[in-house]
């Protein structure tokens, strides 16, 4: 067969750099460990409080948890920071003492001081990182484990070398109410856990510890459950869809943090023509492709069924009335990759088209459409045997063997293009991802393989065939 020249009418414009799947490219994070046996966060230093501050457990871990996050502190300067409070003594028989929800009980430097409790240590994070300190007193340990398995080291209250709490020493507050102090309080900085064991980095021996997950559970719970994590920095992103940059909607910013982006639904219209959202009574309806979805916005996430196959989670997060969703979750619902770069968030969108071969609209299989982007269309393997009649393909080994006017090919999850040889002798790249199970080829070399041409019209791609010059020659006199 002879190779007719190709007639291109792209009237879709604006496409921009070139993508073949949905890779989403975000920076690395390689500070966390996760497998089937333990989760541990990496490169947390392990500090010993003594011998500068025998009493100084707390501002210890607190140094750990800051030096984590890339805040050049000693433990001293830590301590220091603290708002004191003081030690018990006699007044009128009564005996008074400092209250460690509002400092610390003498002086870290002591041996013959207390402690401190959370209220206080989150100033000083606060200090240090404004805006920035998270209380999670209250939280079950199973809880507090989900924010280690996101890469967050958390600062508990526990016991030393989880020993039984004992209450032998009581003092009257300034509010007049008596307190009663747990002797052997200890803060540790919780890094890691499996099935049996929690690990800690604990100031009293200067080295990364591991508790049976009860025992660990039960003096937690003894101190009241006191925790404090550290938030992530959020980055405000700037929004480009195919390369136009999109002005920010009010305060509505795209917020990056813990390599996730979310995006107010507000933003949507922007990146899709066919994505709406309304609010109403604490939910937003989200209208995606003529698919409604609620979000309670008193919940964080949900699953979604499209196609009656694939389950999709999205999360999502309400701050401030300002509902924004994660983004990942909508690359598996929406033709559209993204990635990171610069505090940029620079996004490619895709049309969805159909395809009509001579005038003739072929039936779409539902859930495997026809892509468009970037001025080139993707069309999954089992709809081309419909307009090609050469064209074979079959699934085997996680490969797909295609076969075109006899010549066979294979398709690898590896590669994202084979070159295949015209008969005149040119070699022409195929593209293709495989995504999903579904297999999609570059369309332009399969038109310029078999001599066809095609126009795309109101998100239609029509194929003109020709079957040879004088047939064509012939047809073109009819009209």
């Amino acid at each position: 067969m002879k190779l007719k020249t190709i007639k291109k009418m792209i009237l879709v414009m604006g496409m921009s750099s070139w993508l073949f799947n949905h890779t989403v490219t975000l920076y690395a994070n390689d500070s966390i460990t996760i497998n089937s046996k333990i989760t541990k966060i990496n490169n947390i230093p392990v500090i010993n409080q003594f011998p500068e501050l025998p009493t100084g457990c707390e501002a210890t871990a607190l140094t750990m948890l800051l030096r984590y996050y890339g805040v050049d502190v000693t433990k001293q300067q830590v301590a220091d920071s603290l708002p004191k409070e003081p030690v018990s003594y006699y007044k009128n028989g009564v005996r008074y003492g400092g209250d460690p929800n509002k400092g610390f009980v003498g002086n870290p430097y002591s041996k013959s001081s207390y402690g401190v409790f959370e209220k206080p240590i989150l100033q000083v994070i606060n200090k240090y990182l404004p805006e920035r300190g998270e209380n999670l007193t209250g939280k079950t340990l199973d809880q507090l484990l989900e924010v280690v398995k996101d890469g967050r080291p958390v600062m508990i209250w526990a016991t030393i070398n989880m020993l039984d709490v004992v209450y032998q020493q009581r003092w009257r507050l300034d509010t007049g109410e008596m307190f009663s102090w747990p002797g052997n309080e200890h803060a540790l900085l919780l890094v890691g856990y499996d099935s049996t064991y929690i690990y800690l980095n604990d100031p009293y021996t200067g080295q990364e510890k591991k508790y049976k997950r009860e025992v660990v559970e039960n003096r937690y719970n003894t101190l009241g459950k006191r925790a404090v994590a550290i938030l992530p920095e959020e980055k405000v992103l700037k929004l480009s869809v195919n390369g136009r940059v999109i002005e920010e909607v009010d305060a509505q910013e795209i917020i990056y943090k813990e390599n996730k982006v979310f995006i107010p639904v507000s933003y949507l219209t922007y990146i899709m023509d066919d994505v709406s959202a309304t609010y109403r009574d604490r939910i937003v309806y989200l209208n995606i492709k003529g698919r409604e979805v609620q979000l309670d916005t008193r919940q964080n996430k949900m699953d979604i069924v499209f196609n009656e196959k694939k389950t999709t989670e999205l999360s999502y997060e309400v701050n401030k009335g300002i509902t924004r969703i994660e983004l990942n979750g909508l690359t598996e619902l929406l033709p559209i990759t993204y990635s990171v770069q610069d505090e940029q968030l620079l996004m490619d969108v895709y049309k969805v088209l159909e395809i009509s071969v001579d005038n003739e609209l072929i039936v779409t299989e539902e859930g495997k459409d026809i892509l468009l982007k970037d001025e080139h269309i993707f069309i999954p393997v089992s709809y081309i045997s419909q307009f090609i009649d050469s064209f074979n393909y079959e699934y085997k080994d996680k490969k797909v063997y295609i076969q075109l006017e006899g010549q066979s090919y294979i398709l690898e999850r590896e590669q994202d293009y084979i070159d295949i040889v015209l008969e005149d002798g040119s070699v022409v790249p195929l593209h293709y991802w495989i995504e999903d199970g579904i297999t999609r080829i570059e369309l332009d070399a399969l038109i310029q393989y078999m001599g066809y041409e095609y126009v795309i019209q109101d998100s239609t791609a029509f194929i003109n065939r020709y079957l040879d010059e004088e047939e064509n020659e012939e047809y073109e006199q009819c009209i």
